[in-house]
């Protein structure tokens, strides 16, 4: 399935207030979103996703809305969440 991708006046907020690389990941998901042949689960529901970054993990949420009407993806809001630290990498010592 294909369909269009908006944003309402609130997530544009949300989405102007994330860096670049986040924006990225975003869209990125947004786009596998429209692309995947699985029928979205309800006519609104959340999709969350994780993005790591240098040493900091960003959990992200995006509310969205589909109108099967005018085949079109709507993103609510992009609540805000905090990082949490990366794990390290523990290295065996021997």
């Amino acid at each position: 399935m294909s369909c269009a991708i908006a944003f309402a006046a609130d997530s544009r907020v949300d989405f102007a207030e994330l860096d670049v690389t986040l924006q990225e990941s975003v869209l990125d998901e947004l786009d596998h979103l429209c692309e995947s042949s699985v029928p979205f689960p309800a006519r609104t529901f959340i999709r969350d996703f994780t993005q790591d970054q240098a040493d900091a993990r960003h959990c992200l949420f995006l509310r969205l809305a589909y109108d099967a009407d005018i085949n079109t993806l709507l993103v609510l809001g992009i609540p805000i969440t905090p990082a949490v630290p990366a794990e390290r990498k523990r290295v065996a010592v021997s």
